[in-house]
């Protein structure tokens, strides 16, 4: 008996506090969903930034090697120090290119795989590279020029060694 009594008394929410409790819950999760869409976004561009920066940092070491075993710098799939790798062909630098019937990329040969960008499969790193000119103390560097397919205006950087 003592137990039914304890029943009957038990206290419940009211269709008010029910309703306030939801209308603060939904103005909550308004203001907060915005703040986390900002935050993977960002998170995203850092990513970006950070893999742009280790392609970078491999070509300038590729670009290195081939100073000290050629005697002049290149890029990698760049043939030589003073040709250009156009732009406007949109070159993926993880993508299987053909030279002399052979499936390469000197860009696997720096990573060993490829590197995907956080934006999505549909999403990669586009490179393209001014060439060298000149000989000796007027000699200029190559330029290379990396970026990422989602924002090309901001998600880039250059190097000219």
């Amino acid at each position: 008996m003592n137990l039914i009594m304890k029943l009957k008394k038990r206290a419940a929410f009211t269709l008010t506090e029910l309703v306030v409790t939801t209308a603060v819950m939904g103005t909550l999760a308004a203001v907060a969903v915005p703040k986390f869409s900002d935050v993977n976004e960002s998170a995203k561009e850092n990513k970006t930034m950070a893999n742009i920066d280790n392609i970078i940092q491999g070509a300038l070491n590729f670009y290195n090697e081939k100073v000290t075993a050629e005697g002049r710098g290149r890029f990698p799939n760049q043939s030589a120090f003073n040709v250009a790798i156009d732009a406007t062909s949109e070159k993926e630098i993880f993508s299987k290119i053909v030279v002399d019937n052979i499936e390469t990329n000197e860009w696997f040969e720096i990573f060993g795989e490829s590197i995907k960008s956080p934006y999505g499969d549909d999403k990669s790193y586009m490179y393209s590279v001014v060439a060298g000119t000149g000989q000796g103390e007027s000699a200029a560097a190559p330029v290379l020029t990396v970026w990422d397919s989602e924002d090309p205006t901001i998600l880039t950087k250059t190097l000219q060694p």
